[in-house]
């Protein structure tokens, strides 16, 4: 398996699926797209849809309180939010003002739960949210 079949394999991404990006830099959104398998749409700084994944790399712990709710409502039933988080040696450098517990914790207070944590680079590692099964709306999951 090619590096990035593994790295689309992991983060669930499939032919066809309609992705968006927040907040990413050129060298993430690079990795991503490059991953990508045929026919994938992809959507710079999404403000509506309906998307069976996002990444979102959050810039502040107010500014993810509030886009964090926006996210949750853009995802498809059986959708995902993977939330880009600085590995600790990295939080600074980023500039974030939250830990991972306080970013999970936020989460957790919107119709999502953490389901999967995974690395995505060197600085950067991953954090799956999907919409809790019991609020899920459409056909069952």
């Amino acid at each position: 398996m090619s590096d990035r079949q593994a790295m689309a394999r992991k983060f669930g991404m499939k032919p066809g699926m309609r992705i968006g990006l927040v907040g990413a830099d050129s060298l993430s959104e690079a990795m991503l797209r490059t991953a990508g398998i045929g026919q994938t749409h992809w959507e710079l700084e999404p403000q509506e849809g309906s998307f069976e994944l996002v990444f979102y790399w959050p810039k502040s712990h107010a500014e993810f309180a509030k886009r964090i709710w926006d996210l949750a409502e853009m995802i498809a039933p059986n959708g995902a939010v993977w939330v880009m988080f600085p590995k600790k040696a990295y939080l600074e450098k980023h500039g974030l003002d939250m830990s991972w517990e306080e970013m999970q914790a936020t989460a957790l207070e919107t119709v999502l739960v953490d389901n999967k944590v995974a690395a995505f680079s060197d600085e950067f590692y991953a954090t799956r949210f999907a919409i809790r099964r019991d609020l899920r709306k459409g056909p069952r999951q």
